[in-house]
């Protein structure tokens, strides 16, 4: 066990968890359901840092894998932030929550509705193009046009999950 980091464990009361209206266990049940997602995928991608060998076979498979991870970090980073937005931070009346931030918190949350409400934020863009792939202007013919003599690589293994296209 690490010593770099203090852990602090709370436990919440059966009967106040209970006593909570159903508004506010909803909301406690998603942060901490959006936290522990967050917390997986912030895991894998400090896992994916790891070298695995060397090479130039090793270095495209860690650069593949460490950008996977990091598109489904992005977009799951960017879909909390909507679970947020919509549990929280779109409430009429403020939700109390809202209202009981210190005036730290205040401002941090101001720069994040700041970051997060333009249409082009670095992590909606990555989100909408190669996270998810919602993008709907993605043009195969204008990508193929431009891929280079290392992108045409393809690696075969006998092992699907050492296959590197």
């Amino acid at each position: 066990m690490s010593r770099d980091f203090q852990i602090i464990q709370l436990q919440i009361n059966e009967a106040a968890l209970k006593a909570l209206p159903s508004r506010q266990r909803n909301q406690i049940i998603a942060c901490m359901h959006a936290h522990n997602e967050l917390a997986v995928m912030n895991r894998l991608l400090m896992f994916s840092l790891n070298d695995v060998g060397d090479g130039e076979l090793h270095d495209h498979a860690h650069g593949v894998q460490m950008w996977c991870v990091m598109q489904v970090l992005t977009g799951k980073l960017f879909e909390t932030w909507n679970m947020i937005y919509e549990r929280f931070l779109k409430s009429n009346p403020e939700d109390p929550a809202i209202s009981a931030l210190s005036g730290a918190h205040k401002q941090s949350l101001a720069r994040l509705r700041a970051y997060f409400s333009p249409k082009d934020t670095a992590l909606r863009i990555v989100r909408d193009k190669s996270a998810f792939h919602y993008d709907k202007q993605l043009n195969i013919d204008d990508a193929v046009a431009e891929v280079t003599e290392d992108e045409r690589r393809v690696y075969l293994a006998q092992h699907p999950a050492n296959g590197l296209y």
